[in-house]
Formats: structure tokens, C-alpha cells, sequence
């Protein structure tokens, strides 16, 4: 549990670290699914173990950005990247350690990073981005709303829509959605859902994102589902 499964522009599916059905030890494991023969075949181990970590394929459709994540208490700071079927650490580190963040693929390739939650369970509003080229982080402006498990949806002109999600403060989930523009590099507050939630899925559908399921504050699950009309 608690790990990542990437559908690769090869149909195959790329399944990376998480928790171990003894629900104590980390896996550093790594396998692919491969649809034409329903078979799964081991690709290696992570150079960290991780769980509770972010999975964003760039632009090749082939390549996986690891980001985020942690061992128990330890949070890393050090992406990993698979590629050409290897692991490897990016160049350099992310500026924040953080987990429960959420990624986006920008159009010009770039990776979107933001929130989540840091070594001291502080909720972060704090955003950077991932160059694949240099495998360089850069900072950008911050969200007006801190916020951990939520979700980042690229949208069709090209902006970021951020939904929902939990606050540490006060640990309520959040109606406030926001739009992040990559050519003016600015957040504004937009829409709130009619219902907060928060570890819910996002779908772009035409001209609409739908936002499916998640939880309550109180833990309990949430069965609904809404729509964000561009």
C-alpha cells in the first residue's frame, strides 16, 4: 500500500515502492506490468525505500520522476528517475522534503510540485519545479492555501487546477480550489467544491474536470462525485 502504479505511453504499467503487507517494513522493489502477456517482471530496486511518495511520467512517455516520500519518520529530498529501465538519483535535490504532494506535467515539460506534508507534520503551501533537463528545482509562488493530499490537474489551456485536500491547522479537508498559471506564475482562488474531500481522484473529460470520491474530516468516505466546467 501506499505506492505508485504509472501507465507508460507502452501500455505497461510501472508499480514502485510502498508498504509491505506486514505493514511495517518499506519496499525499495520495482516491477512492470506488462499487459500482452499479464505478466509482472522485477525492474530493479529504488535507491531509497519509499512509500507515501509522488510518480509523474515526463514528457518521453517511457521515463518515471520518484518524488517525495518517506522511510517511517525520514523524509528524502533526493528524487530518483527511471529510465532506459534504470534508476538513478537526479542531479540535485528538491528544495523541500515533503510527502502526500502532489505533481503535474507541464506542457513544456517541465514537472509542477506542490504542498504536502514536512518532516514536522506541517501542511505546506511551498511549490517548485522540476527541470528534466538540468534535473534542477526551482521555487515558484507559493498556493494561498496549504493543503496535503489533494490534486493537481493540467488543464486543457495549460493552467493548474488544485482541489481539496487537508490542512494540518486544523486538520479540515478543503473546499478552496485555486488555478496556477505557468506563464504569469501566479495562483488565484477559484470555484470551492460543494463538498470538501480530500484523497479523491481528479479526470479531465472535454471541457470538464471530475472529481471522484475521497474522504471527510471525519474519515468517513465520500461517495460523491462533482464537476469543475472550464
Amino acid at each position: 500500500m501506499d505506492h505508485t502504479a504509472t501507465l507508460m505511453k507502452n501500455g505497461q504499467v510501472l508499480i514502485v515502492g510502498g508498504m509491505a503487507p506486514d505493514a511495517y517494513s518499506v519496499l525499495s522493489s520495482t516491477e512492470l506490468y506488462i499487459p500482452s502477456s499479464n505478466t509482472f517482471v522485477m525492474k530493479g530496486n529504488l535507491k531509497t525505500p519509499l512509500y507515501r511518495h509522488t510518480a509523474i511520467l515526463l514528457t518521453d512517455g517511457l521515463s518515471v520522476l520518484i518524488i517525495g516520500g518517506s522511510v517511517r519518520a525520514t523524509l528524502f529530498t533526493q528524487p530518483q528517475i527511471y529510465k532506459a529501465g534504470v534508476w538513478h538519483y537526479t542531479l540535485h535535490d528538491m528544495i523541500m522534503r515533503r510527502r502526500y504532494c502532489a505533481a503535474v506535467l507541464l506542457f513544456n515539460g517541465n514537472v509542477l510540485i506542490a504542498g504536502g506534508v514536512d518532516s514536522k507534520s506541517n501542511t505546506l503551501s511551498s511549490v517548485e519545479i522540476f527541470q528534466p533537463d538540468t534535473e534542477t528545482f526551482s521555487p515558484v509562488e507559493r498556493m494561498t492555501c496549504a493543503r496535503s493530499d489533494f490534486t493537481l490537474t493540467r488543464l486543457p489551456t495549460g493552467q493548474v487546477l488544485a482541489v481539496g485536500g487537508q490542512n494540518s491547522l486544523d486538520d479540515e479537508c478543503l473546499r478552496v480550489t485555486e488555478l496556477y498559471d505557468p506563464i504569469t506564475n501566479q495562483w488565484q482562488s477559484t470555484r470551492q467544491l460543494n463538498k470538501a474531500r480530500y484523497d479523491h481522484k481528479a479526470v479531465v473529460i472535454n471541457n470538464s474536470v471530475l472529481f471522484l470520491g475521497g474522504e471527510t474530516t471525519d474519515n468517513n468516505y465520500e461517495f460523491t462525485c462533482e464537476r469543475y466546467d472550464l
